[in-house]
């Protein structure tokens, strides 16, 4: 398609009114070959997370934005990433974690030894972390 005039200043006011940026009009006219006027007054498309609909049942489901997508991520079904609770300690569980507190180990260490690493509470917060010797030189 050819062009019969060049964009103007007010080509571009009118296009930045309907939410089109400068660089977008351009891209429209020159390189995709778009009439002016259907450049100027075709609003951009918002783009759409194609499991849009599961992150919405995710969130509902309690479950975070960054938890579902590293669970997609990692080759889990998205209606699975979105139905699957999220694994959380229990309230039984806060004696533990002052215990390993009161033993030094932090609850990011607790609780990665009890939740995935498979330990028993009782082991993960009684058993002291590794602490490497610092070497003499």
């Amino acid at each position: 398609m050819t062009i019969n005039r060049w964009l103007e200043k007010k080509d571009y006011e009118a296009a930045e009114k309907n939410g089109i940026g400068y660089y977008m009009l351009y891209r429209r006219v020159y390189q995709m070959g778009w009439d002016i006027d259907k450049a100027i007054n075709t609003p951009p498309r918002k783009y759409q997370f194609r499991e849009q609909k599961w992150l919405r049942l995710a969130l509902e489901n309690g479950i975070n934005k960054m938890t579902f997508l590293t669970r997609v991520y990692k080759g889990m079904s998205p209606e699975e990433a979105a139905k699957k609770p999220v694994k959380k300690l229990r309230a039984t569980m806060e004696d533990m974690v002052n215990l390993a507190e009161e033993n030094g180990i932090s609850y990011s260490t607790f609780s990665t030894r009890v939740l995935k690493r498979g330990w028993s509470p009782q082991r993960a917060a009684t058993t002291p972390t590794r602490r490497l010797k610092k070497k003499r030189s």
